[in-house]
């Protein structure tokens, strides 16, 4: 038999072994000669042997018949579930309102908790704009506009500490080590205590209510400016120092510490190059950092806090209403581009049910032939041995009548029971197939219709999401 179990091919049986008739002959004259005394009830031995061979086929080709018609089934009851109308509408379902993706109760209850977050920060953002008198929207508030600045000081630190680095490290007199200690420490100060002092001082100065409170804001600033130029000042002098001691060949190390000075402008007059331009490029940088920060936040103390706690929740909730749309969106999608596959594949499937049906019905009848066919072969085995003996033994005749398989091994509904109701003549099958296309292609309008519906009503709440958790803020 060829292993052959493809869709619509024709399903084959190992073909029936046909006894020997020359062998069949030869043991009927023999048992003639012998006498052997042998009937119906009594088959001489060769008859019993073949016998077994042929009921040994008949149990090998109802295994195999009995594979078939398990394929078959396995087949059709994938097929079935492939155009099963409530598994399709299931399936659509899954693809909208009961999709993973889209979750739409879970979505609902964090917009509202959010957007109840977002109003009761608005409030107080509110308050704080009519308490302070505040009527345009606050600059430079928003940590999206503030990017830039946050990249461009961290630009300036590492531009500084990595000059501070080379003219230390290149002046001689101190180690690696040592060098880069200084420098991030120098750095440190220099870049960011002017960045925090430029965003957060400033502000307080210019908008300060008294004069009491301005005159000693004023004065911690000139003081931090002083400081930062002292530091400054300081580092090209130390710089200048590890450079004489470098050229002087001394071997003592050069220590910060010992250089110091809090007034150091007498000491100017003979700073190289280099040092003077370690004490530039620090003052540069530390006014750039001041800009920087001054530009980092809203100037009036407070309103850009304020403004930020609203705007973060807004941000929140302005993301999960576009994330919603684009996953609905996309919901939508595979929902339409899926119905003409489910279609498709709901077709095809109708096509395989029917050819498996039909597999069933022709293995069902190439077996009933086949054991048909087996009985024939062995009633003219008997025939021919009883032939043949009567020949060469005038005395007894025989007739041999015997049948090889019992009565209800010809009853394929008995056999086959757990396939029986699977087993449809050709005009039955081809007009439930035709029947089954039809009702699939009712079913299938009716629930694209009814879907569409409820993708238009889940279409119409999400649209009122949008509006009614739309936060406005000014």
């Amino acid at each position: 038999m060829a292993e052959n179990n493809k869709i619509g091919a024709h399903l084959t049986f190992s073909p029936i072994p046909k006894p020997s008739d020359d062998e069949v002959m030869s043991a009927a004259k023999q048992d003639a000669q012998l006498g052997f005394d042998g009937g119906s009830e009594n088959l001489p031995p060769k008859l019993q042997q073949i016998k077994i061979g042929l009921i040994a086929y008949k149990t090998e080709i109802w295994n195999q018949a009995q594979n078939y018609f398990t394929k078959c089934q396995t087949n059709i009851t994938n097929a079935e579930v492939e155009h099963n109308i409530d598994q399709i509408s299931t399936d659509l379902a899954n693809k909208t309102l009961h999709s993973n993706e889209l979750n739409l109760p879970k979505v609902k209850s964090s917009l509202s908790a959010n957007f109840h977050a977002f109003e009761t920060q608005r409030e107080n953002y509110y308050s704080f704009k009519t308490l302070h008198g505040r009527t345009l929207l606050p600059k430079n508030a928003d940590p999206k506009e503030t990017r830039v600045q946050f990249y461009f000081l961290i630009g300036l630190f590492l531009i500084e500490a990595v000059l501070n680095i080379v003219m230390l490290f290149g002046g001689g007199a101190v180690t690696l080590w040592e060098a880069i200690s200084i420098a991030i420490a120098q750095t440190t100060f220099n870049i960011i205590s002017c960045y925090l002092l430029g965003k957060l001082i400033i502000g307080h100065i210019y908008y300060s209510k008294t004069l009491v409170q301005k005159f000693s804001l004023v004065t911690f600033f000139v003081a931090h400016i002083y400081s930062i130029i002292i530091i400054n000042a300081n580092m090209g002098l130390f710089r200048n120092a590890i450079a004489k001691a470098a050229d002087a060949e001394i071997g003592d190390k050069v220590e910060l510490i010992n250089q110091f000075a809090f007034y150091p402008w007498d000491k100017m007059a003979n700073l190289d190059i280099t040092a003077g331009l370690v004490i530039a490029v620090g003052l540069v940088l530390a006014a750039l950092a001041y800009i920087d920060g001054l530009k980092s936040d809203e100037l009036y103390p407070g309103y850009g806090q304020a403004y930020r706690g609203p705007l973060k929740w807004k941000t929140q909730v302005d993301e999960q209403i576009k994330e919603l749309n684009d996953r609905w969106n996309m919901c939508l999608n595979r929902f339409h581009s899926s119905q003409e596959k489910i279609s498709q594949v709901a077709a095809e499937s109708i096509k395989n049910w029917s050819l498996n049906t039909n597999s069933i019905e022709q293995v069902w009848s190439d077996y009933k032939k086949h054991i048909n066919e087996l009985e024939e072969v062995f009633d003219g085995v008997l025939n021919l041995y009883a032939s043949k003996y009567n020949q060469y033994n005038k005395e007894k005749n025989i007739e041999l009548k015997h049948k090889l398989l019992d009565k209800d091994e010809f009853d394929l509904k008995q056999q086959f029971d757990d396939v029986a109701q699977l087993h449809l003549d050709d005009e039955t099958r081809i007009a439930r197939e035709a029947e089954k296309n039809k009702q699939f292609a009712k079913d299938f309008k009716q629930i694209k219709k009814d879907l569409a519906s409820e993708n238009k009503r889940i279409s119409a709440e999400i649209d009122a999401l949008s509006k009614k958790y739309k936060c406005q803020l000014s």
